[in-house]
């Protein structure tokens, strides 16, 4: 029972649940608008219902009369004949369209109300297009530098250590003789 409240606790399933609710409700309301609505305002342009436009591609072999006119898609598939229902596809496009602009305002009107700035912890390096943490100013995948005047400030202080005048050490002689001949020692490194 844990795993499952856990599983559940996560936020993905209970908003795919939402969503799935929503959206069979969502999807009798656009039915509505595209068949109340916009379908008889494309009728008057076309003079009947656009679902209802077809071609005959082959006539029924048992037709009572030769020739005969069908006025509806239900009539001429009634009587065997074999139709290409254009206007019920263009219809189901339309009908595509409608509801992926109803999710897409619904969307952004979400994402609007919620107005939730996320912080940005990374960016890509100008140079290899990795992504890095925001605060490098070296990108370690390229070692590029990112930061300019931190890259001054490193320059800088390579050149004042290369130039530095070394500090002197107190001479050899200082420091207690080793064991052994300590004149032929200092005389072979030419300290004497």
């Amino acid at each position: 029972f844990a795993d499952y409240r856990k599983f559940m606790d996560r936020g993905n399933v209970i908003d795919l649940a939402v969503a799935v609710v929503i959206g069979a409700a969502f999807t009798s309301i656009v039915t509505s608008l595209v068949n109340d609505i916009i379908t008889p305002i494309i009728a008057l342009a076309s003079g009947k219902n656009l679902e209802e436009n077809f071609i005959i591609l082959r006539r029924s072999n048992n037709e009572t009369i030769p020739g005969e006119h069908y006025t509806t898609r239900a009539q001429a598939q009634a009587s065997g004949a074999v139709t290409w229902n254009w206007g019920n596809f263009i219809q189901t496009v339309i009908n595509f369209f409608i509801v992926s602009a109803c999710v897409f305002l619904i969307v952004k009107f979400y994402q609007m109300s919620r107005n939730v700035k996320t912080e940005v912890t990374e960016k890509k390096c100008d140079y290899c297009l990795k992504t890095i943490p925001l605060n490098c100013v070296r990108c370690p995948e390229c070692t590029t530098w990112l930061d300019f005047d931190a890259c001054a400030k490193v320059a800088s202080l390579e050149r004042s250590a290369a130039t530095a005048v070394p500090v002197t050490t107190t001479p050899f002689v200082d420091y207690p003789a080793p064991a052994g001949d300590f004149q032929s020692t200092q005389a072979s490194l030419g300290r004497f």
